[in-house]
C-alpha cells in the first residue's frame, strides 16, 4: 500500500496569500467608500431640485390664477413639507418673485416671473440658492 504524505500541505492557503487578499480587498473597499459620500451629496442635492421644482409650480400656479394687472413683485413662504406660509416664520424656503414685462411683445400680453429661492429662511446668510424663469401671458383677463 502507498501512502500519499503532505496531500494537505497543497490544500491551505499561506499567510502572505492571506495577507495579500485583505490588502486587496480593503484598497477596494476604501475606493468605495470614497464614493458613498459623493453619493449622499447627489442624493441631497436630487431632492432639493425635486422639492424645489414642485415648489415652482405652486408658485406659477398662483401666479396664473391672478388677473394679469395684478400681477407683481412678491415673497412666498413654504414650511419644511412644502405648504405655503403666510410669514417668514416658522418657513424653510423663500422665494423671491420678480415681474417684468417682455419688451419683444406688445404692452400688456406677456410678463417674465423670476422666481429666485433660498434657503433655509433662518440662517442669517443663506448659503442655498435655485433660480426658475417662466412666463405668463395676458389671455384678456
Amino acid at each position: 500500500m502507498k501512502t500519499v504524505r503532505g496531500s494537505l500541505r497543497g490544500a491551505a492557503f499561506s499567510l502572505v496569500e492571506i495577507v495579500l487578499a485583505i490588502g486587496i480587498v480593503s484598497f477596494a473597499l476604501l475606493g468605495m467608500m470614497g464614493l458613498v459620500s459623493v453619493s449622499f451629496q447627489s442624493e441631497r442635492s436630487s431632492a432639493s431640485d425635486t422639492d424645489l421644482a414642485a415648489l415652482s409650480q405652486q408658485v406659477f400656479s398662483s401666479l396664473r390664477s391672478r388677473p394679469f394687472t395684478n400681477l407683481s413683485d412678491t415673497n412666498y413662504f413654504f414650511d419644511a413639507d412644502g405648504s405655503l406660509t403666510t410669514n417668514s416664520a416658522g418657513a424653510v424656503y423663500e422665494c423671491a418673485v420678480t415681474m417684468a414685462a417682455d419688451p419683444s411683445l406688445p404692452a400688456g400680453s406677456f410678463k417674465n416671473a423670476r422666481l429666485q429661492f433660498t434657503w433655509p429662511v433662518s440662517a442669517v446668510t443663506r448659503p442655498n440658492t435655485n433660480v426658475f424663469l417662466g412666463g405668463i401671458a395676458n389671455y384678456g383677463n
